[in-house]
């Protein structure tokens, strides 16, 4: 019985203190917020608001190393920055804006303070290497089979390694540095974001009326290649309509494959999809070298340029797409497929025709001959073709046909290697019309 009243006492000691704490006390994790200690290929990420123009701390600890371990792999690198919620600009960078972090070598420790307007900013901290210092090892790559890339460094000093970030009370106030991101992604007309390996996602939009939009895309590609990336598809006709390409895209920050669409289109009024893919690495969830600046918009996002423009955005309205005359998509490895068709009179039709083709030959492809006379009518040659999104040797043919009166019979053919749920190279935009597809114009 004694005991027991001694709990009570001890107890409401305990509340009357914690009542009386002051406020500055409680709050005091609302003014500070800590990312990383990360493991490789992973991003750590908060974020807070300023009520006016303040200065922040940061403190922390960060690595930079430059030895080869004898895997053959680089130790990867432990860094963070800032970036506006607003504009999406870095406002400052470990590696760019602290200049004590130059030259430097192995764990190092971070203090600093910075002037920052007032608004909403998200923190970023993450491990990897820049695929400006990747090569290729056999004894790297068989130590990529068999062992887990969480392994693959020092994991006792992962504790050491974060950025504190701190502000007055009353005017610092952490978030979970998603709030502003979700804001951006509600107010879009449509929105894809934060995909991760392997996703194949889509979104339907409707116009009203001749409107501008506004292309937020991040992706991954290199050279020729596209590996993840976006485009807009017409929702009745399937035709695309515009599409994320090497050649229209700006670096994004971090590694040099990131890419950045950041430009305005023009579309008339209409139904369409947004759509976006991904290969099997480097996204969202795990990245297989610097993230871009922004990684939480990797995907898709468009907004309307002006008010007028969004007063033009409508549900979306599904429509009754056109259906095919012909269709042998999804084709696999080794098969040979074909469909006769047969035209009462004249006729417009679109080919549309996805294979694959390297250097002056086709390995993948569809043709179509005369059914009466075995002629040859139409054939997917490569010098027609044109990049069809992914790799390089991913390649198309869309054209608009005219058929005179007859019999014909429409073939495609698929060599040993990368076609539909097989892929060697990263896949085309369209990955389910693997084949050919013939549509009536009108």
């Amino acid at each position: 019985m004694e005991t027991t009243k001694i709990k009570t006492t001890v107890l409401s000691a305990f509340v009357i203190i914690f009542l009386l704490l002051p406020k500055a006390v409680l709050s005091q994790s609302d003014n500070e917020i800590t990312v990383g200690k990360v493991f490789v290929g992973e991003l750590d990420y908060k974020g807070f608001s300023l009520s006016k123009d303040s200065k922040i701390k940061i403190d922390g600890n960060a690595a930079r190393f430059d030895n080869k371990r004898r895997d053959g792999d680089r130790d990867p690198d432990f860094y963070g920055w800032i970036l506006d919620s607003k504009t999406r600009k870095v406002v400052w960078h470990l590696f760019e804006d602290y200049d004590d972090a130059d030259n430097k070598h192995g764990i190092f420790s971070v203090k600093t303070e910075i002037n920052l307007k007032a608004g909403n900013y998200e923190v970023y901290y993450t491990a990897n290497t820049n695929d400006g210092d990747s090569y290729f090892s056999f004894g790297g790559f068989l130590d990529n089979i068999f062992r887990s890339n969480k392994s693959q460094y020092r994991t006792r000093d992962r504790e050491k390694l974060y950025l504190k970030i701190s502000g007055q009370s009353g005017i610092f106030k952490s978030n979970n540095g998603e709030v502003e991101v979700d804001k951006l992604r509600d107010q879009a007309v449509a929105s894809i974001i934060r995909v991760g390996d392997d996703e194949e996602v889509q979104k339907g939009f409707s116009l009203k009326a001749v409107t501008k939009l506004r292309v937020y895309a991040l992706g991954e590609g290199r050279q020729r290649e596209i590996f993840d990336y976006a485009w807009i598809s017409n929702a009745k006709t399937g035709e695309r309509v515009w599409e994320m390409d090497n050649w229209d895209a700006d670096y994004a920050g971090g590694g040099r494959k990131n890419l950045l669409f950041n430009e305005e289109i023009e579309l008339p009024a209409g139904s369409y999809f947004l759509n976006y893919v991904s290969d099997d690495s480097h996204s969202f969830y795990d990245w297989n070298v610097y993230p871009p600046n922004d990684p939480q918009f990797w995907g898709v996002t468009l907004y309307a340029v002006s008010s007028s423009d969004k007063a033009n955005v409508v549900p979306f309205k599904a429509v009754e797409t056109v259906k095919p005359v012909v269709e042998l998509t999804k084709i696999r490895d080794d098969e040979f497929v074909s469909q006769g068709i047969s035209v009462k009179k004249p006729i417009k039709l679109r080919v549309f025709c996805l294979g694959e083709g390297t250097g002056y030959e086709m390995a993948d492809y569809g043709w179509i001959v005369n059914a009466k006379t075995r002629q040859p009518f139409w054939e997917m040659s490569k010098s027609k073709t044109e990049h069809a999104g992914g790799a390089s040797k991913n390649r198309m043919v869309d054209e608009v046909i005219e058929f005179p009166k007859g019999d014909y019979i429409v073939y495609y053919s698929t060599d040993d290697s990368h076609a539909y749920n097989d892929w060697n190279s990263s896949p085309p935009y369209e990955r389910n019309r693997w084949g050919i597809t013939l549509w009536a114009v009108n």
